[in-house]
């Protein structure tokens, strides 16, 4: 590598040289995959090494160097052609960067005559036809854009579309460019299988890009090892949305779109409904592909005689709790199914952690099937054995259960402050969201928020607390431990739901002896790299000076982040607080590494932030304000608090903590290292 961009370097001096000689007279060529521009005469690009015109292009596809949108967009290479469109790299003038381009250009409908741009149809009866796949073609475009239209919302293993335009008679829309490969490519690579945890890995990036897509109402309908993507950083994608349904009334429309093993029975019907069931099918089968090395058996085939082999039949390597979840995702009875992409990966998790904590076992189809019936049929005895025991023993089991499910009617007030350092959403927007979701379950209580600047919180709520009028629940980060002598105990909450949800558990115990508050976050000391100007071997480098040497190790462990940003020292001493400024100054140039050793000041774990406390005196108000505390530590809420809000700090939740990993990978490191 090192000797190919010297060479490189080399013959672009030397072509420099030449053409100042020539009193540059020479017309110059723009690379179809670099976009750099070089001499006209020479068929090799100096700078990537790229052969001109090396890649298969047919006479009716773009010629190289048209561009789109009043010349924002430049043609280059052909990355793919399938039968309604042709996929092109491209270079975007505006942001200086490389995009991927689809263009709608449905085979045996149009025609362009070589050279030009414009397609033309081959007969006007077609028309129609034409209209209503450009139609489609164009809402898999402004639907795909919109799965991560909200900076606050985006999900990161699904393709960014980044704008649409007509032109030249066709659609087109721009994406960003993926540099890697599909995962059918990939699997080929890797000998026809993968390991399991690698395996597992990508499913659950994809089942986390599906929760988007089936929170939107979507169904993706093509999901299968040729529609996910490989980045080179370790990015999981999920491409192609051209099969996808878009709308709940597309169901007495939809066509046959599949592909063999990876569908379920119902994508054979244009009759049957299709749902989030029928993508998880598909998953499942993409799963089952990657660990055994053999596609499933045509769905259609097990409906008649099933057939397919669980795969730890196959692979001793694959556990019994791991082949029972995927043969559950691709159960033929799609009732017998996972209910949402959600407890697909619920269940994934669990085949994950075995051997280290004893969790429920994952049911086979046929035990899901026995369950099912025996639990309809213990509910009918149940039935009858009640109402023959009597209204009196049923009404005092009802009374019971209802008092174990429900709170009591109270008012409870709830004050909190504005986000820190953040553009996303406001904190009555998120409050309004979880408030909302929680009084679905109990909508006799009220829960009245209060929100204060940052200048004035801890004043006002020092004196609130002073003259016996603090609210029922509240953020109590920066609040002298003073004010906190009367606070209600979280013992019982801590113990019962912190453990078990939340990671760092002991050194909660630690941090707070009296349980007076429950935090909900954390932030962890990590280095950044700017990998522009210092190589960094992440399987050697273990501490500071193994990253930059000895001397630059002293400016380092003092550096400021805005020298870091000017590109003045290579190493920023931070922490996870500092991300997304790291990230929008150094986008795509820097590494985040967690060191494991000496060489660096990491006493401690990180710290516990975003803290909150209940003072409530009514004992209903407490145990409402206590339930509100522990609706605000699920993964939910920590979505919308922590992470839609980007209050740059983590969650502590441990699902939601997952989840975030998988949206922004360089924190995989860390993950493995605190969990």
């Amino acid at each position: 590598m090192y000797l190919f961009r010297f060479a490189a370097a080399a013959l672009t001096g030397i072509h420099q040289q030449a053409h100042r000689e020539r009193g540059n007279e020479a017309d110059m060529y723009r690379c179809e995959n670099c976009f750099k521009e070089y001499e006209e005469g020479y068929d090799i690009c100096p700078h990537c090494g790229y052969v001109r015109n090396s890649g298969k292009r047919e006479v009716y596809m773009l010629p190289i160097g048209v561009t789109l949108r009043n010349g924002r967009y430049i043609i280059g290479k052909i990355l793919g052609n399938g039968g309604f469109g042709i996929t092109y790299k491209a270079w975007d003038m505006t942001l200086n960067r490389c995009v991927a381009i689809k263009e709608f250009y449905p085979s045996g409908i149009v025609n362009r005559v070589p050279g030009t741009s414009k397609v033309m149809l081959y007969a006007v009866k077609r028309r129609k036809e034409y209209d209503a796949q450009k139609k489609r073609f164009w809402d898999e475009a402004v639907n795909t854009k919109s799965f991560n239209q909200d900076n606050s919302k985006r999900n990161h293993n699904i393709v960014d579309v980044l704008d649409y335009l007509e032109e030249n008679d066709t659609a087109y829309f721009v994406m960003e460019f993926l540099d890697g490969v599909p995962l059918n490519k990939y699997l080929k690579e890797r000998g026809g299988k993968l390991p399991v945890k690698e395996a597992a890995d990508i499913v659950l990036k994809i089942a986390n890009a599906l929760i988007t897509v089936h929170e939107k109402g979507f169904v993706h309908r093509d999901i299968s090892p040729d529609n996910i993507f490989m980045c080179k950083d370790n990015v999981v994608k999920l491409i192609d949305f051209g099969a996808a349904r878009f709308t709940r009334d597309e169901d007495s429309l939809l066509s046959i779109i599949l592909k063999p093993g990876y569908a379920p029975p119902e994508q054979y019907e244009t009759v049957n409904e299709q749902g989030p069931w029928t993508d998880i099918y598909a998953l499942g089968a993409t799963m089952y592909h990657l660990l055994t090395g053999e596609k499933p058996e045509e769905s259609t085939n097990r409906k008649i005689n099933d057939e397919v082999i669980p795969p730890h039949e196959l692979d001793a390597s694959i556990s019994e709790n791991l082949s029972n979840t995927i043969m559950r995702a691709m159960a033929i009875d799609k009732h017998l199914r996972f209910e949402s992409a959600q407890e697909f990966i619920e269940a994934i998790n669990i085949c994950l952690d075995e051997g280290k904590s004893k969790k429920k076992k994952v049911l086979s189809p046929k035990e899901v099937k026995k369950r099912k019936k025996r639990i309809r049929n213990t509910t009918i005895g149940i039935a009858l054995a009640i109402v023959l025991a009597g209204f009196t023993i049923f009404a005092f089991n009802f009374e019971k259960q209802r008092e174990e499910e429900t709170l009591p009617t109270a008012t409870i007030d709830v004050w909190c402050m504005e986000y820190e350092d953040t553009i996303y959403g406001s904190i009555e927007d998120s409050f309004d969201s979880i408030i909302n979701r929680f009084k679905e379950s109990y909508d006799n209580v009220t829960i009245n928020v209060t929100v204060f600047s940052q200048e004035e919180y801890i004043d006002r709520l020092s004196e609130a607390i002073e003259t016996g009028e603090a609210p029922d629940l509240f953020l109590s980060s920066g609040l002298d431990s003073y004010y906190l002598t009367n606070a209600y105990s979280l013992t019982s909450l801590a113990k019962n739901y912190y453990k078990d949800n939340c990671i760092f558990y002991s050194e909660y115990c630690k941090a707070y002896p009296e349980y007076r508050q429950i935090p909900l976050g954390f932030t962890y000391p990590v280095v950044y790299v700017n990998t522009g100007l210092v190589e960094y071997d992440k399987d050697t480098a273990r501490n500071m000076k193994a990253i930059i040497g000895d001397m630059e190790y002293e400016n380092a462990v003092t550096n400021e982040g805005e020298s870091f940003y000017l590109k003045e020292y290579p190493v920023f001493s931070g922490s996870t607080t500092d991300y997304f400024d790291v990230q929008s100054h150094l986008s795509g140039s820097y590494v985040m590494v967690v060191l494991e050793s000496d060489g660096f000041p990491l006493e401690g774990r990180g710290d516990f932030c975003y803290e909150w406390s209940i003072m409530a005196q009514d004992k209903d108000e407490q145990k409402v304000a206590e339930k509100l505390l522990e609706y605000l530590m699920t993964a939910y809420s920590q979505d919308v608090l922590l992470v839609q809000g980007r209050q740059n700090m983590l969650p502590l939740n441990r699902s939601m903590l997952a989840a975030y990993v998988d949206s922004y990978g360089e924190y995989e490191a860390l993950y493995k290292y605190v969990k």
